[in-house]
C-alpha cells in the first residue's frame, strides 16, 4: 500500500491530538491550581491571579515548598504589574523565604522585574537571610517525627508514641507488649516446670494429667509469643504511619497586611 493509503489516517490523528490538546491542558489546570495561576497571570489577569493567589494562600497546608513559592512568585509578578510594589516585595519575599536561590524565568518575566526581584535576593544574602521588608507570610515547617518515633518504638514499643506526645497511645501499646512479655515469661517458666513434673512422673494415672498440663503451658507460651511480635509490629507500625499532629495555620493579620503566620499544633 502507498503512503498516500495512511495520509487520511495521518490528518485525523493530528488534528483530534489538536483538538484534545486545549482540554487537556485545561484539566491539567483545574488539577493543579497554581499553574492555573501562571496561565492568568501569562493572559495579564492581574488582579485574577491576586484574587485566586490570595484564595490559595488560606489553606498552605494544601501545597509543598515548591508551590507555595510559585504562588507567592505569580502574585509578586501580579502586584508588580499593577504598580503595588510594597506588596511585590512581600510576596517576593515569602518566595524567597521559601527558596532563598530561586530566580525568575527571563523568557516569561520582563527583565525590570527580574532586576526588582534580584535586588531583594541580593539584599537578602547581604543581611544573611533576613531583609528589611516583612514577608507576606512567614512560613514555619516542623520535621516529620515519624522515623525517629519508629526506631524509638522498635527498641522499646511505646517509646516512639511517647516521643510524639500521644501518651495514650503509648500508654495502650506500650502496656500491650510488656504484658504480653510479661504472660510469655509466665507460661514459660510455668512450661519448664510441668515438663520436669511430666518426665519425672512415674504414677501411670497421673502421667496423662500432667501432660495436659506441660501441653497446656507449651501452646500458652506459643500464643504469648505471636502476642509479643504482634504486639511490637503494631508499635512500630503505629508511630511509622500514625500522624504526630493536627497542625493548623492561622493569619496573624488580615489579607493586605504584610505579616507571617503562626502554628498552633495540637497533640
Amino acid at each position: 500500500m502507498s503512503a498516500d493509503c495512511f495520509r487520511p489516517f495521518i490528518l485525523l490523528g493530528i488534528g483530534l491530538w489538536i483538538c484534545a490538546s486545549p482540554s487537556l491542558a485545561n484539566q491539567s489546570q483545574d488539577k493543579d491550581p497554581v499553574a492555573r495561576l501562571g496561565s492568568l497571570y501569562e493572559a495579564l489577569q492581574f488582579q485574577e491571579v491576586v484574587r485566586k493567589g490570595k484564595e490559595l494562600l488560606k489553606h498552605p497546608e494544601r501545597f509543598t515548598p515548591d508551590q507555595l513559592a510559585r504562588i507567592h512568585e505569580y502574585l509578586g509578578l501580579a502586584y508588580y504589574s499593577l504598580g503595588r510594589l510594597d506588596s511585590a516585595r512581600s510576596h517576593f519575599v515569602s518566595e524567597l523565604e521559601l527558596d532563598p536561590d530561586r530566580r525568575l524565568d527571563p523568557i516569561r518575566v520582563s527583565p525590570k522585574i527580574i532586576d526588582f526581584f534580584n535586588r531583594l535576593r541580593e539584599q537578602r544574602q547581604l543581611e544573611g537571610g533576613k531583609t528589611s521588608f516583612v514577608p507576606y507570610v512567614r512560613y514555619v515547617f516542623i520535621e516529620d517525627p515519624r522515623p525517629a518515633a519508629a526506631w524509638r518504638s522498635a527498641l522499646l514499643p511505646g517509646w516512639g508514641q511517647w516521643y510524639k506526645r500521644q501518651k495514650t497511645r503509648a500508654g495502650i501499646l506500650g502496656g500491650a507488649f510488656w504484658t504480653s512479655v510479661l504472660a510469655t515469661g509466665t507460661a514459660f517458666y510455668l512450661e519448664r516446670q510441668a515438663r520436669t513434673h511430666y518426665i519425672n512422673q512415674k504414677n501411670p494415672p497421673e502421667i496423662q494429667q500432667a501432660y495436659d498440663r506441660y501441653n497446656f503451658w507449651y501452646r500458652s507460651r506459643q500464643l504469648g509469643l505471636r502476642l509479643v511480635l504482634f504486639t511490637w509490629m503494631a508499635a512500630v507500625t503505629d508511630a511509622l504511619w500514625t500522624p504526630a499532629s493536627n497542625v493548623k495555620v492561622q493569619p496573624t493579620v488580615g489579607e493586605e497586611q504584610t505579616l507571617g503566620l503562626h502554628l498552633r499544633v495540637q497533640w
